[in-house]
């Protein structure tokens, strides 16, 4: 059990490091200068495309069914 102990006390001892070093004058002014990041409003259209065959294929390829003389399967219709 008091490894656990020391394990959080490095784990504290850590992060409080980590706030000092971000706090420190060149740290700020390092930042302050990091441009700022936007997010594109829109998707590629490839990325897209990619989106919704992935949406297809969890949704199991729900695509209407042709209808006609033939089935999908490949199978006459039976004569009754």
């Amino acid at each position: 059990m008091p490894r656990s102990n020391n394990k959080s006390a490095d784990v504290s001892q850590a992060a409080r490091q980590i706030r000092q070093q971000i706090h420190t004058v060149e740290n700020l002014r390092f930042l302050r200068h990091l441009p700022g990041f936007e997010l594109d409003r829109e998707l590629p259209t490839l990325l897209l495309q990619l989106l919704g065959k992935l949406h297809r294929a969890e949704d199991g390829d729900k695509e209407p069914k042709r209808r006609g003389k033939h089935s999908a399967a490949g199978r006459k219709p039976s004569k009754r």
